[in-house]
């Protein structure tokens, strides 16, 4: 009796066990069923489609423009003087202080010895005691200041140039110079710089591209190499913030070379940088826009200017959103 008790209570568990796995596999596939008539998820289409040499053009409809703020503009014509690009070297006032002292001194010696002269001559000429040998060595010596005083004018128009020893200003120019309130610059442009005109204005900047106060030229500057080797040379003087220019600096030097060039005029606004590289982007049609490289070498007061064809506006406004937004697409599309 026991036994056949203990086997019906097991036929009840095996069966319990059963309907349990029945119903495990019925609520299973419906499940499936569920996940296999569910709704595919929606993928948003790709904004980027393929353009000329490995570029993309984006592609955005009106309601993005406007949400990007995109404004677009055509390009006008426009032109600027060509620049040409030399360097420059902070010249020591301390030498042309030296020399002006050395050219004083001179004058002073001859002032006396034409005062020693005059004198014994007059005392001679009235029959005084001055003889005639203290007459002539007193010409003598007039003569040969004279000389010392030509000489050191001499040396200074061979350090500095006649440009820079013939200017009125020259002492308050040397005082400038040793108190830094003044800045004396040698600018030496490439043999191969074609200038049609001596530069009004000439700017400054350091190697690293932070700018530097301009200047103005003031004249040739004497070459100290073969004449074949070397390009146009000049002298500049800055006069404002002249300290920031300390003696023996090499600095960049850019000024106009008289020549004008033409090409549009690309809005600052437009040019967006990336990779150390200026872009900018061209609406094609209404809601493609192809960015394109453009140089960044000829600043104009407006923006930049630049060669080649440009029938098609540029984005002047949201082109900052727009790379944005193709970099983010093209992030997108490596997934």
């Amino acid at each position: 009796m026991k036994n056949l008790l203990r086997w019906f209570t097991f036929a009840i568990v095996l069966v319990g066990l059963f309907a349990g796995l029945i119903t495990a596999f019925v609520e299973m596939r419906k499940e499936r069923e569920q996940d296999a008539t569910a709704e595919t998820p929606v993928t948003a289409p790709s904004l980027l489609e393929p353009g000329p040499g490995g570029s993309y053009f984006l592609k955005l409809d009106a309601e993005t423009q406007q949400r990007l703020g995109v404004k677009v503009a055509q390009p006008v014509k426009g032109s600027v003087k060509r620049q040409v690009t030399g360097v420059a070297e902070v010249l020591d006032g301390t030498l042309l202080a030296g020399q002006l002292n050395e050219i004083r001194a001179a004058e002073i010696s001859l002032e006396a010895s034409r005062l020693d002269f005059q004198r014994k001559k007059k005392l001679f000429e009235d029959g005084q005691n001055a003889p005639a040998s203290a007459v002539e060595a007193s010409e003598a010596a007039l003569k040969q200041c004279k000389i010392a005083l030509q000489a050191a004018r001499d040396r200074l128009v061979a350090v500095w140039g006649p440009v820079l020893a013939e200017r009125e200003d020259m002492e308050s120019l040397a005082r400038g110079l040793l108190e830094r309130n003044v800045a004396l610059l040698r600018v030496e442009f490439p043999a191969a710089a074609r200038l049609l005109e001596m530069p009004q204005t000439i700017h400054f900047k350091r190697q690293n591209g932070d700018e530097l106060p301009p200047g103005q030229l003031i004249g040739p500057a004497l070459k100290s190499g073969p004449a074949m080797a070397m390009g146009p040379m000049f002298l500049a003087i800055v006069r404002t913030n002249a300290s920031s220019l300390v003696p023996g600096l090499v600095v960049i030097a850019q000024a106009d070379a008289g020549v004008e060039e033409t090409g549009f005029i690309i809005p600052r606004e437009a040019v967006v940088r990336r990779g150390g590289v200026g872009w900018v982007y061209v609406q094609t049609n209404g809601t493609a826009f192809l960015r394109r490289e453009i140089p960044l070498n000829r600043p104009h007061p407006d923006g930049w200017l630049v060669s080649g064809e440009w029938e098609n506006p540029v984005v002047v406004s949201g082109a900052q959103s727009l790379l944005s937004e193709e970099f983010k697409q093209s992030i997108m599309m490596l997934k």
